[in-house]
């Protein structure tokens, strides 16, 4: 079949009367005049991606005739890519999507089994299936897309039953239905298993490791032996490449790989594998709780030192040992990153898991993990032995420095050069000897690539560790580079906010944290640029559309709190933007956080009192204040974890924590003076700076984690709260800790490879702006930031690819890099910690 999928499906509906509504994924076709219900039982067809094309040629035809909308994926690639279980879990296998008259439904369904008997296609997790012999599902979910706030400000598809009791719709990777649904196909009440689950007829499982649309993995005890096993489901058809190997052809690969090496030290051991109807199962050693990457994540660094408890040499030379002993048998992993790599328990022990894309004799599988896998690899080049060093490069520089590769769909070679830049900025051109080697696997020259492996494996280092630098950004500057870096950073904020805005069907969510709100707030300071008004206009009216369609609730960064306020500022600048009703505003908040609770809600109607001085201003901070004072420790919507380890502990922060009610109670001292909120303040205050005491101290230690020198959870936000509240507290002596804090981030500022305001380097450099007048080196410190954020390419045009908001956010994307460098370009005194407002 030549034509493509929307012109087949185009040709058949115009053929019928009828017209196609595309999306960036979906043909939608409705017949004329047909108004759906907002929910009700609709269908899914599952089709493989090579037999989408046939299918479309019988199914839509029938479709029309019947007089269902429905709609479809738009075309063969967007199948493959739906159906790859990583684009959109929920959506695999669902290539049509039917949404049928619901007194003809059940004749509907049959009609379809009839039709479509003997074609395959992945399973649909969210629905069941109507008949064993076709690819046909069903469950009860929405027709038209109603979305609403949920407590936390995420947007949720919300359905509402005839008592007026709400289901959520949003698929999942297990099927559910509303209460007040009767299954149309299945008996009401369905005959349950007695007894313990049995995989396999041998295994028990006891706890899921991870959940996959590709398929589950689970910690089980084998029933004979009583051994602790890891048992691996591949799903069928889920992943299919374009030869049609999909998830079962990796496990079959995996277990044939695993049996070879089974004498190899550090490789997982092969127990058993078997079929479950069309799905496979391997079972292998249990090996460790934790993959490489949680074990960073939990206990900190790797350290380039040979005697250190967690040292980097160490995990090195084991890696480099084993992936040897792996090449000499013939395999090349093709798949290895600090997930496929298990810690035991003890932590002294590393072993190899996840061989399914491992390439040997004639055996050819393509895939890998971004930003790990090298260019050449991602380009589709004939698997070599360099493609597994630059892995282990990656993975050794990922376990130093506790930073995530830059993954760019622009350039697959970014994730090597960033990391060799940070290793320039940390380390300079005498670094210790297991990082100059590291550099050698990342070198990109087979040569020196192999040398350095070499040596690592035999765990001796080169004889000479310097090397040449690996044009590491020039040190920037303020001054007019600041300037047009500003113009540069903006122009791509403003081009990625149109062209989202752009998409039909593309609902933003309208805070500040990651929404319109944030963004507006951060172009605000740009008005005078050409196309930035027009812009914030765009972006106001789409924060008081979305933040009232969904019923947004009040909050300062995730609800209506935080966009009334970007909207008040809008007008007052001119900007044409419709304020929230008042009764959007009221509501109680979700705890006494900054992002979604009381302390939050509290701050907003203080600055909201500023714009729009009003009564009901000072009544809702009254009742934020006799929530925040109830409780000495702060109370969050969010879990709090008070662990020791710095970066973990969410009961500090600014977010989450203790900071962020003391920078409430400072803006109400400051704001409505009197000796009671000045006595609220100084003694959370006080608290505050005893806490940070006892933090500042553990930055450096090797188990803490990038966090630890963050806005949300870490010194930069409690710097700018102790910083700010200093003169208000005469004698207090509080700018010395606030120094501390800063001293903290900067060491950890080359390690920080997220470019936003909430965990990243922008969050930080604001805090340096803060100090640039108290001590002229932390201007040099903000500099050091702006160069940090160009080592990440914040500067880059956007991904195509990339639409949604969190890529331009406030909190993670282009717009907080861009109030970080404006604030740098007009550097002044300090505006308040409670960036952007």
């Amino acid at each position: 079949m030549t034509a493509t999928i929307a012109a087949t499906v185009s040709d058949l509906v115009s053929a019928a009367g009828g017209q196609v509504r595309l999306t960036a994924t979906w043909l939608h076709v409705e017949p004329p005049g047909q108004r759906l219900p907002d929910h009700g039982w609709k269908f899914h067809v599952s089709s493989r991606a090579a037999g989408f094309p046939d299918l479309v040629t019988v199914l839509v035809p029938y479709l029309l005739t019947a007089g269902c909308a429905f709609k479809a994926a738009r075309s063969v690639k967007v199948l493959g890519e739906l159906n790859d279980g990583i684009t959109a879990p929920p959506s695999v296998g669902k290539a049509v999507t039917i949404y049928p008259d619901q007194d003809r439904l059940v004749h509907l369904g049959a009609g379809l089994v009839d039709l479509l008997r003997g074609r395959a296609g992945p399973r649909v997790l969210s629905d069941r299936l109507l008949a064993p012999d076709a690819p046909v599902y069903y469950r009860y979910g929405p027709f038209r897309s109603l979305l609403v706030a949920g407590r936390d400000g995420n947007l949720r598809s919300i359905m509402t039953g005839p008592g007026g009791e709400t289901f959520e719709g949003t698929a999942l990777l297990t099927y559910r239905q509303p209460p007040w649904a009767t299954d149309p196909f299945r008996p009401a009440v369905l005959p349950g298993t007695d007894g313990p689950v049995l995989i396999g007829n041998h295994y028990r499982p006891f706890k899921g490791l991870m959940e996959s649309v590709r398929g589950n993995v689970y910690a089980a005890t084998d029933v004979r032996t009583g051994e602790t096993v890891v048992v691996k489901q591949a799903r069928a058809y889920v992943a299919e490449s374009p030869d049609g190997d999909d998830t079962r052809i990796r496990l079959r690969n995996e277990r044939f790989v695993l049996t070879a090496l089974r004498e190899v030290p550090g490789v997982a051991r092969f127990r058993d594998h078997f079929r479950h109807g069309a799905d496979e199962y391997l079972v292998t050693s249990f090996d460790g709780k934790f993959s490489l990457t949680e074990d960073v994540a939990r206990k900190g660094r790797y350290l380039p030192d040979p005697e250190a408890g967690r040292s980097l040499d160490r995990l090195a030379r084991t890696l480099a040992r084993t992936l040897r002993e792996i090449h000499a048998h013939g395999y090349l992993l093709r798949d290895l990153s600090p997930k496929n790599l298990v810690v035991s328990m003890t932590g002294d022990a590393v072993t190899y898991i996840d061989f399914g894309h491992c390439n040997h004799h004639d055996v050819t599988i393509r895939g890998g993990t971004k930003g790990y896998a090298p260019a050449r690899q991602v380009a589709g080049e004939p698997a070599e032995p360099r493609d597994d060093l630059h892995a282990l490069g990656m993975t050794l520089f990922a376990a130093l420095t506790g930073a995530e590769p830059l993954v760019s769909e622009r350039d697959p070679d970014a994730a090597r050069l960033m990391a060799l830049r940070m290793l320039d900025r940390i380390h300079g051109d005498r670094p210790p000897p297991v990082v100059a080697l590291i550099t050698g696997l990342l070198s990109g020259e087979p040569a020196a690539m192999t040398a350095a492996f070499t040596a690592l494996a035999d765990g001796r280092p080169p004889p000479d560790a310097r090397r040449a630098r690996r044009h590491t950004p020039a040190p920037h500057r303020r001054g007019p580079g600041t300037a047009a870096l500003v113009e540069r950073v903006r122009t791509v904020l403003v081009h990625s906010v149109n062209q989202a805005l752009d998409q039909p069907d593309e609902l933003l969510d309208a805070g500040v944290y990651r929404g319109t709100a944030g963004i507006g707030l951060c172009l605000l300071p740009h008005l005078d640029r050409p196309g930035v008004a027009d812009t914030v206009a765009r972006l106001a009216a789409a924060t008081a559309r979305t933040a009232e369609r969904v019923k947004l609730r009040p909050a300062l960064y995730l609800g209506t709190t935080g966009a009334e306020i970007f909207l008040r500022r809008a007008r007052a600048a001119g900007v044409a933007a419709t304020t929230l009703p008042a009764e959007a505003l009221t509501g109680d908040p979700e705890g006494d956080d900054l992002i979604l609770g009381a302390a939050g809600v509290g701050l907003g109607h203080l600055l909201l009192s500023e714009l729009d001085p009003r009564p009901e201003h000072d009544a809702i901070v009254g009742r934020c204040l006799a929530l925040v004072r109830a409780h000495d420790t702060p109370v969050s919507f969010f879990p709090q974890q008070e662990v020791p380890i710095p970066g973990l502990d969410t009961t500090i922060g600014i977010a989450h924590g203790q900071a962020g009610s003391a920078e409430f109670l400072r803006q109400l001292a400051r704001r409505s003076p009197s000796r009671e909120a000045e006595r609220l303040f100084a003694g959370r205050v006080s608290v505050l700076a005893e806490q940070v005491a006892a933090l500042a101290g553990r930055v450096a230690e090797p188990d803490a984690v990038p966090l630890a020198a963050s806005w949300c959870r870490g010194l930069a936000g409690m710097g700018r709260v102790l910083l700010a509240a200093s003169p208000q507290l005469p004698g207090s002596s509080l700018t010395e800790p606030a120094v501390t804090c800063a001293d903290g981030c900067l060491r950890w500022l080359p390690y920080l490879s997220t470019a936003g305001q909430c965990c990243g380097v922008a969050g930080i450099g604001e805090f340096f702006c803060d100090l640039a007048g108290h001590d002229d080196r932390f201007l040099a410190a903000a500099e050091s930031a702006a160069t940090q954020l160009l080592l990440l390419g914040a500067d880059a045009p956007p991904d195509p690819r990339v639409r949604r908001s969190h890529g331009m956010s406030w909190a993670a994307g282009t717009a907080g890099v861009l109030a970080f460098l404006t604030r740098l370009r007009d550097l002044g005194p300090a505006t308040g910690v409670v960036s952007p407002f």
